[in-house]
Formats: structure tokens, sequence, C-alpha cells
């Protein structure tokens, strides 16, 4: 149920989905939807809450892995390419659905939400600095902010292929964005071999508190105030 409920929201939204073509796609009746989610909120919340541990455990995973920077970003990248539907350009992924509807969600889920932002940027923030570190990534200024914006091109970038029918064009956006940043193999200078400690896992929020720029970014993606905490009601 939950499988189908995922692909009614990523492909209509929340709030053009109803019970009844929840119940219609899987063949039961409406009552039983109701029975295991009482309301579009509850089913709402489980979708996000899913999305957000499978997201956090494929993260981690790039983390582990002995890639160098560019090489995790590329793989981090191509989990939201999975995202979209190439064939028809009308799938998007639940995190970009659910922020043009943010406005409309219960708070519970609109917090959860909030944590899988804050988990990727985080994910992103430390592959960034690595990928510096190694030589494989270059850019100014700190990497946190710059985590925040490439999280706001890539969810922007799903609306937009969206409408246009690009599935193809997202691609092509997303290797722009990594010939932005990734250094040819030519012109790579090591600066120093790679902290161990920015390995780790992801935790459920940032693996360190914003800056002031970081805190700006996440409210303008999130629409939430940057003092909520995402896993509070959890």
């Amino acid at each position: 149920m939950l499988e189908a409920a995922l692909r009614l929201v990523t492909q209509t939204g929340a709030q053009s989905m109803s019970f009844q073509d929840l119940a219609d796609a899987v063949r039961i009746r409406k009552a039983s939807v109701h029975y295991h989610f009482r309301t579009k909120s509850d089913l709402l919340f489980e979708l996000v809450n899913g999305y957000v541990v499978t997201l956090k455990r494929e993260s981690n995973h790039i983390l582990d892995e002995p890639w160098s920077g560019d090489n995790k970003l590329r793989m981090l990248l191509d989990g939201f390419t999975q995202s979209v539907d190439a064939r028809h350009g009308r799938r998007v992924s639940l995190s970009a659905m659910l922020s043009a509807e943010v406005v409309n969600l219960e708070p519970k889920v609109a917090d959860r939400l909030a944590s899988f932002f804050q988990n990727q940027a985080g994910a992103l923030t430390t592959i960034l600095a690595e990928g510096r570190q190694d030589g494989s990534l270059r850019f100014g200024g700190p990497a946190e902010p710059l985590a925040w914006m490439i999280l706001s091109l890539v969810e922007g970038a799903m609306l937009v292929a969206r409408v246009t029918g690009g599935g193809e064009l997202f691609v092509e956006m997303q290797r722009a964005l990594e010939r932005l940043l990734v250094v040819p193999f030519s012109e790579r200078t090591p600066t120093g071999s790679r902290p161990v400690a920015t390995t780790g896992p992801v935790e459920d929020v940032a693996p360190v508190a914003p800056t002031a720029a970081g805190a700006e970014m996440q409210k303008s993606v999130v629409g939430l105030p940057t003092s909520r905490q995402a896993h509070s009601s959890l």
C-alpha cells in the first residue's frame, strides 16, 4: 500500500491524491485504507519517515566508501536522477513534491521532511569538504552553504523537469553542475590526506550546527522556521 501511495504522491501530489485513489490502485475498499491510516497526514508521515530512513542509509553507504569526493558527489546526485521519470518527466522525488506543498502539510510531516533536507545537506557538506581536501572538487568559501545551494538546485530542477516533460534535461543539468565543481584529473593537486572523521555516518540531523548562511538556506528550501527541531515530533 505504501508503494502505491508513494507512486501516486510523486505523480499527482499529496493534495490531489485521495484515499479512494489509493484504494483503487491496490484494489481494496476505501475503508481498508482507513483501517491502516486514520488520516492522510498519518499516511504521509509514514511515507516521509521511510523516505528519510532509506536515503540516510544510502548516504551513509556513500560516505563510508573509500572514493574520492567527486565520485561520492556523483553517486549522491545519481540518487536524485533515479527519482525522475525520464520517459515522461512527470514523476519527481517525494521531497520535491512535498516541498511544493509544504504549507498544506501537518507539522509532524513537515518536520520529518525538514530532517531529510538536513540529512542530505549534511552528507553533501561532508562530501564537498572531502573533495576539496583530496583535490577532486574545487569551489570557494565554506562547504555548507554550497551544499544547501546544490540541494536547492537539484530539488528545483526536478520540478522544472516535471513541467517541461524533460527527464533527460534534468540529467543534463546534473552533469552541468558536476562540471562546475569537479577538477579535471590533469589539474588535481591534493591538499592533504582526507580526515577520517568526515567519513562517518550522517546523523538524523546535520552533523554540525548550521552556520548562519546554512540556516538561512535551510529556511528558504524547506519553508520552515530554522529553530524547529525536525525530529521533535518522533
